[in-house]
């Protein structure tokens, strides 16, 4: 983990819609977590070739600009990002998209709508504090 000691995790996320994407920040702040928030693939992208290095991040599937995919390949290619836990989440859960997230290198999937519960198990797994 790339947090100083006495502070709280960095999860980026990066979803399109306004609504999810303040949900789950405000998720993620309940269950113990600072964010950072985008609103497509690519600004997500930009922010970790500028040096952002979360502890964990979680992302839409389908983005404009970048999609789930290549935004999960953009965050392995980089060294400081490859081991980084990555969810993916998406109201289109069917078992071929999560498969394929999980193949470009996704450590979970999450479908969409999922409980806060379902977000502390997941995330406490994957970036344990």
């Amino acid at each position: 983990m790339t947090t100083e000691a006495g502070e709280l995790p960095l999860v980026l996320v990066a979803e399109d819609e306004d609504s999810v994407r303040q949900m789950v920040a405000l998720a993620l702040k309940a269950i113990g977590y600072r964010t950072v928030v985008f609103a497509d693939g690519a600004a997500a992208a930009e922010a970790i070739d500028g040096g952002t290095v979360p502890d964990a991040v979680l992302l839409d599937v389908r983005m404009p600009r970048m999609n789930g995919i290549d935004l999960v390949r953009h965050i392995r290619a980089r060294t400081e990002t490859a081991t980084t836990p990555v969810v993916a989440m998406s109201a289109y859960s069917d078992e071929l998209q999560a498969r394929e997230m999980i193949d470009a290198g996704a450590n979970a999937f999450l479908a969409k709508p999922f409980t806060i519960e379902e977000l502390r198990a997941t995330m406490s797994v994957l970036s344990p504090r």
